[in-house]
């Protein structure tokens, strides 16, 4: 989905006010799953699609927010990568200083 009137066609779960505190959190849920992966493209949205079919789009959709992230995380941003940053991060030098002289200086 590349836009509203795109999301809208695929009838998501509306909510109305009235619902209570457990359709809003249904709201939420649902809701954010389904339009961050309307946003996907590319591999990202090939990821995506062979995920959701073994399920269905319908149930793929009913996953947490929280699940969503880990999955993409996981496909994305392995933990070797985030090690490599940290490592990076951690060996920065300014300057000629290493960071806690850096960090020292302010």
């Amino acid at each position: 989905m590349g836009n509203s009137k795109e999301f809208i066609s695929c009838q998501p779960f509306y909510f109305n006010g009235t619902e209570g505190a457990v359709g809003l959190i249904r709201w939420f849920k649902w809701t954010k799953v389904t339009f961050a992966t309307g946003t996907l493209t590319n591999d990202a949205l090939s990821w995506w699609n062979a995920y959701a079919q073994p399920i269905g789009i319908e149930q793929a959709n009913k996953i947490t927010w929280t699940k969503l992230k880990r999955l993409l995380t996981n496909k994305y941003c392995p933990r070797i990568e985030i090690r490599k940053m940290e490592d990076e991060f951690y060996n920065l030098t300014v300057k000629g200083d290493d960071l806690k002289t850096y960090i020292r200086k302010f």
